[in-house]
């Protein structure tokens, strides 16, 4: 599943400037970093979970809460 960033593009959302060159997913207890690819160990709950043009992506409000936490307030106010 799609998560941080990577959801946020595929939601449509504005980012002020490319802050990374990877995609970011989620698998539950895995955390590794490819070279194109940033796993992040975590569970989303089904409730925060959503398909686009279907594609599965956090849902809109955990994919701006996981930006807020994770990214500098330049990135996420465009």
């Amino acid at each position: 599943m799609f998560s941080h960033i990577s959801a946020a593009l595929i939601h449509g959302l504005p980012i002020a400037y490319p802050v990374t060159h990877q995609v970011e997913v989620v698998r539950p207890g895995v955390n590794r970093r490819f070279k194109s690819i940033h796993v992040r160990g975590v569970t989303i709950p089904k409730h925060h979970r959503q398909r686009v043009r279907g594609t599965e992506v956090t849902t809109l409000e955990r994919t701006l809460i996981d930006v807020a936490r994770t990214y500098n307030p330049d990135i996420w106010l465009s």
